[in-house]
């Protein structure tokens, strides 16, 4: 198994995105965690497993828990991609209070003993399979990370 690390684009290879973005606004109007649940189950919904029996239901499990932030240094890692968005924000022009208030907040959590961690998972899906796609192949991974619209 790989080693665990984050993976941010370079900041300023890509589209700037900002605190507007259609994407997050749109889950503001009912509530950013009532936004988050509809769409999860609604993926998962869409993922259903067609080979299983008919009536056969698809489960979402949400789970809240803490991980010590000591004992894992992707945290550390975490803080010093922090700190490049910081230093990126604060030089650009098109910096907002949201974005810098997001940022802090970000902050604010990451520099808690033990950091709230949400899980999502569903049941009698197709899941993610085929993250390790082969040459020439697109996983369900990649296209949850990589895509946008599709």
């Amino acid at each position: 198994m790989g080693r665990v690390c984050w993976n941010f684009p370079l900041l300023g290879t890509d589209s700037v995105s900002g605190s507007n973005d259609g994407n997050i606004t749109m889950f503001k109007g009912s509530g950013i965690m009532d936004g988050l649940a509809r769409e999860v189950c609604q993926n998962s919904l869409d993922a259903k497993n067609s080979d299983l029996p008919d009536g056969t239901p698809v489960r979402v499990v949400f789970k809240l828990f803490y991980l010590e932030r000591k004992q894992f240094s992707v945290f550390d890692e975490f803080e010093r991609a922090l700190e490049s968005a910081y230093d990126y924000w604060t030089k650009n022009p098109l910096k907002t209070k949201k974005i810098m208030d997001f940022l802090d907040n970000v902050k604010k959590y990451l520099s808690m003993d033990r950091i709230p961690v949400l899980i999502m998972s569903d049941y009698n899906t197709n899941g993610l399979q085929g993250v390790n796609a082969g040459p020439g192949e697109t996983s369900y991974w990649d296209l949850l990370v990589n895509t946008k619209g599709i």
